[in-house]
C-alpha cells in the first residue's frame, strides 16, 4: 500500500510536464482516436456530431475526444494550469481496498499526501441547455430526441423500466417491421440493429444527469429511406403513449433491471461505481 500511495502522489505533486512528454501523449491520444473511433464504423459521426445535435450548451454540445486540432494547439502552459487546478488533494477521492487498519492507512494518507497544497476549487460548470426543439436533423444522422426527465423523478424511472421491457421494440416486434429478420423466408425488415438507452450513447441509466437524453441508434436496411425508418419509429412511440404497456412486459422489465444490477455487483470495477 505504501509503495502505491507514494507512486500517486509522486505524480500529483511533481508531474514532469516537459515538451517531449506532452509531444509524445498529443501521439498517443491521436492514435487512440484513429482506433477507436475513426476505423470504426459510425463512431466519427456519433463522437463528434451526436453532441451538437443534442445540446446547447458548450459544456455538452462537443466532441468526446477532441479533434487533431484541439491536440496540435494545446501547449505546456495550458496543461500545467489543467494539472495545476483539477489533480490536488482537495479535487480528488482516494480509494483503499483490501485488509487494512484504518488508523495506520490513514496515517500512511496523511504521510504521503498531507504536504500537498490544495488549490482553489474549480468553477463548477454550468449544465442548463434548452430542449432541442423542433428536431434538428444531419446528413449522417437521423436524430429524434424526446423529453428529458430529471434523475430522482418518477417518470425517469418508468422510462428506465419501459426501456428494460424492450421499449418502443415492444409494440415494434409484435408489428415485425422495425425487428432485425430470424430466419430466412420472412418478409424484409427495415432495422438490423437497435440500441438505445437514457444517456446514450456516452453513458448508461445509471449515470444519467441533467441535462441527457434518451437515444436510439437505428441501423436499417439499405432498401429504406432514413425517413421511413424515422415515422415508423415515431408510431411506436405513439402507440406506447396512447396503449402503454402489458403487465406481463412490466414483469420483465422489473426481472431484468433485478438481474443486470445483480451481475454489476458480482464485479469490483462495476460495484465500486454503484
Amino acid at each position: 500500500m505504501a509503495v502505491g500511495l507514494w507512486l500517486e502522489s509522486d505524480r500529483m505533486r511533481s508531474l514532469a510536464i516537459t515538451p517531449e512528454n506532452l509531444a509524445n501523449q498529443k501521439e498517443a491520444v491521436k492514435q487512440e482516436r484513429r482506433l477507436s473511433f475513426d476505423n470504426q464504423p459510425y463512431a466519427t459521426a456519433i463522437v463528434d456530431k451526436w453532441p451538437l445535435l443534442v445540446f446547447q450548451n458548450w459544456q455538452s454540445s462537443h466532441s468526446l475526444i477532441g479533434s487533431f486540432e484541439d491536440l496540435n494547439s494545446a501547449s505546456i502552459d495550458d496543461v500545467s494550469k489543467f494539472f495545476k487546478t483539477y489533480y490536488a488533494p482537495n479535487n480528488a477521492v482516494l480509494t483503499i481496498v483490501g485488509d487494512i487498519q484504518i488508523p495506520a492507512a490513514k496515517k500512511l494518507v496523511e504521510t504521503y499526501f498531507g504536504t500537498i497544497p490544495s488549490q482553489p476549487p474549480p468553477k463548477r460548470p454550468t449544465w442548463p441547455s434548452p430542449p432541442p426543439n423542433p428536431p434538428r436533423r444531419h446528413i449522417r444522422i437521423r436524430s429524434q430526441k424526446y423529453r428529458r426527465h430529471r434523475r430522482l423523478s418518477r417518470s425517469r424511472a418508468g422510462l428506465r423500466r419501459l426501456l428494460r421491457a424492450g421499449g418502443p421494440r415492444c409494440t415494434a416486434h409484435r408489428r415485425r417491421q422495425l425487428a432485425p429478420p430470424a430466419q430466412s423466408g420472412e418478409r424484409q425488415k427495415s432495422v438490423v440493429q437497435y440500441q438505445g438507452d437514457l444517456g446514450w450513447p456516452f453513458a448508461s441509466a445509471d449515470d444519467y444527469r441533467d441535462p441527457g437524453s434518451y437515444a436510439t441508434f437505428l441501423i436499417y436496411h439499405p432498401s429504406f429511406q432514413a425517413n421511413q425508418i424515422v415515422d415508423q419509429y415515431q408510431d411506436e412511440i405513439a402507440k406506447i403513449q396512447k396503449e402503454g404497456v402489458t403487465a406481463a412486459e412490466l414483469r420483465r422489465s422489473v426481472t431484468l433491471l433485478l438481474s443486470a444490477k445483480l451481475n454489476e455487483l458480482q464485479t469490483c470495477s462495476v460495484a465500486r461505481g454503484s
